[in-house]
């Protein structure tokens, strides 16, 4: 079985539809972060790497399809839903000529959204993100396995996906807080003791093959993966 920790980007300015959607793709064990204008969604898609962006046409700052025509001039590829209660012909091709992937008129199912989403990440599996290195350390996502300097490291299902979440974002410090919304499932009832737990023995499965901590705990700031290089 393939553990996958997609990463979704909402940019919608609606904030009941925004945390409707946000609730709905959680529940599908995505991980989910939020925008609700066309500059901050901007911003965010220069910072992170997004697995698919679901995208409003009307925002404030920067309507979706200029958002989508920037992050496509600057190279982005990431696979994009645009929602939009405007549903005629010409729209749709401004749409898709910004570089859109997919549409969807409001009001839509959330069935239908859903069923989209894993069509858009399945076109996505073609990007090479299926084996990801940070130094020495390797994990393959297809295979579920990890290495660390040739040597296979036994992971846990929630372990691996920790370890993936640190290995994306190498470098950036994450609070328990944000480690617990974007790695455990939305529906689990889990402590912020039992988070800690996770990472503690991930970091001793790492120190069992190098001395050399490649999890650190900054004080009253959270916990990163070093970059290792």
């Amino acid at each position: 079985m393939v553990f996958v920790l997609a990463r979704i980007l909402i940019v919608e300015d609606d904030p009941d539809l925004c945390r409707q959607l946000e609730k709905l793709l959680k529940a599908e064990a995505y991980t989910v972060d939020a925008a609700n204008d066309g500059a901050s969604g901007l911003a965010m898609l220069k910072q992170y790497r997004y697995d698919v962006i679901v995208m409003d046409w009307n925002l404030p700052e920067m309507e979706g399809p200029e958002v989508v025509r920037r992050f496509r001039s600057a190279g982005g590829a990431t696979p994009i839903i645009m929602l939009t209660a405007q549903s005629d012909i010409s729209n749709k091709e401004h749409c898709f000529d910004a570089g859109v992937d997919d549409y969807l008129s409001k009001p839509f199912n959330s069935r239908e959204l859903a069923i989209r989403l894993r069509a858009l990440l399945r076109r996505a599996v073609v990007l090479p993100t299926n084996v990801i290195s940070v130094g020495e350390l390797k994990i393959d996502i297809d295979a579920h396995s990890a290495e660390f300097a040739g040597v296979s490291l036994k992971l846990q299902r929630l372990e691996f996906l920790l370890l993936e979440f640190l290995m994306r974002n190498v470098g950036k410090v994450f609070t328990v807080e944000i480690i617990l919304e974007r790695v455990w499932p939305a529906d689990s009832e889990v402590s912020h003791e039992t988070v800690r737990g996770y990472i503690k023995t991930l970091k001793k499965k790492l120190l069992s093959v190098t001395e050399k901590p490649a999890i650190r705990n900054l004080h009253g700031l959270g916990y990163k993966l070093d970059p290792m290089d």
